[in-house]
């Protein structure tokens, strides 16, 4: 987790995507980060290392002086609004998970649909969106 959050950034198996799910070695979920904390932790650091007179190089940043923050604003969103479901699930159980749960944008699918559980996918608010419509 000392990985320089602007290397994570570039990783090209992320460039496409707004969310990064940190999985455990079992693959269970431990964190899901969305690129607009990144950046917001990023300005937040820089602006403070601008204070204290020092240079804003975001660059050496790490996961984990985000991960330990002690501002609620960049640690809270990491494990709220995460939801679960099992693998009989379907589509409509997501939304209603999503709805049930406060700023929640992310179903995770287990085997059971417990979160202690290896992650087998992934459904997010806006493919649920897409693809639920409720008339």
């Amino acid at each position: 987790m000392q990985q320089p959050i602007a290397n994570i950034l570039k990783y090209p198996q992320f460039e496409p995507y707004n969310r990064f799910a940190v999985l455990d070695k079992s693959k269970v979920v431990k964190f899901m980060i969305h690129r607009g904390i990144f950046y917001q932790f990023l300005y937040t650091q820089s602006a403070e290392l601008k204070a204290q007179g020092k240079s804003p190089d975001t660059d050496t940043i790490t996961l984990s002086e985000l991960l330990s923050s002690a501002d609620d604003k960049f640690r809270k969103p990491l494990t709220r609004g995460l939801g679960f479901i099992s693998l009989d699930a379907n589509l409509l159980d997501a939304k209603r998970i999503i709805d049930a749960t406060e700023e929640c944008q992310d179903v995770f699918v287990t085997q059971t649909g417990k979160p202690n559980e290896p992650v087998l996918g992934l459904l997010t608010n806006n493919r649920i969106f897409q693809h639920v419509k409720v008339e």
